[in-house]
């Protein structure tokens, strides 16, 4: 659409809710480990493409992704991820 932004096009994910979270009920917030980026990749990824919370139109690979967690933890910031 003429005009129109690329946030402003993205289409809603039918299989993604937050009846997600409803039925996942998560007992633990601790600190990320490099193990929880693939993870974490992915959840990144979907935001990206499905979402409107980030300016990124392009989702970010776990190389991009591990590079910015590593810059986190040198600079002394929380990362932090909900277990179940």
């Amino acid at each position: 659409m003429p005009g129109t932004s690329p946030a402003m096009t993205k289409k809603v994910d039918p299989d993604w809710s937050a009846d997600i979270l409803y039925r996942h009920v998560l007992s633990e917030i601790r600190p990320a480990a490099a193990a929880d980026l693939p993870a974490i990749t992915e959840i990144y990824r979907h935001a990206v493409l499905y979402g409107t919370a980030t300016f990124e139109l392009l989702p970010p690979d776990l190389t991009e992704m591990t590079r910015r967690f590593g810059m986190l933890m040198d600079g002394g910031f929380p990362y932090l991820v909900a277990s179940p």
